[in-house]
């Protein structure tokens, strides 16, 4: 959830939204920023994203923004945004696309350079996901990685796993 920036950018296009943060003072930040703007469809609480506490199938869009280089175990996180979609539901990843900043690891805790497609996608596959459109925000300050937007979609089950489940 961060800041809760994204909840807000999503704020008139959606009926309900939720967001989950392990980090109690990002929560504060977050209800701060959404309280008093007619924001009442949307709700932040504490929790870890490998781990949420939402039920299965609850989300017809799940965002993944400028977190997954900060985890040990980026696939995690897929797998628990794909138990969290719908059939035909969107997940939307936005991070860092591969790049040479080691720096990053000590000046920002960055556990991982960046993603290419092809990790994003070989995930995806993993959690029932079709690799979708990919966007590309280019840096205009070479010391700044580009940005990636990776956009997955949540397979249909056939009967037959269904039946099998």
């Amino acid at each position: 959830t961060g800041t809760g920036r994204v909840l807000a950018v999503f704020a008139d296009r959606v009926a309900r939204g939720s967001g989950i943060d392990n980090n109690v003072d990002m929560l504060k930040v977050a209800r701060h920023n959404l309280a008093g703007r007619g924001h009442d469809h949307l709700t932040v609480r504490q929790g870890d994203l490998n781990v949420t506490p939402l039920e299965p199938a609850v989300a017809d869009l799940v965002t993944l923004h400028q977190v997954l280089h900060y985890l040990e175990d980026p696939y995690e996180a897929i797998l628990e945004a794909s138990r969290l979609l719908m059939p035909d539901g969107t997940l939307l990843i936005v991070d860092f696309e591969t790049h040479t900043q080691d720096s990053f690891r000590e000046e920002y805790n960055h556990r991982r350079l960046g993603f290419t497609d092809e990790d994003i996608r070989a995930w995806g596959q993993n959690a029932g996901l079709s690799f979708g459109q990919v966007d590309s925000v280019i840096a205009d300050d070479k010391s700044r990685p580009n940005v990636k937007i990776w956009q997955l979609k949540k397979l249909m089950q056939s009967k037959s796993l269904e039946a099998s489940a």
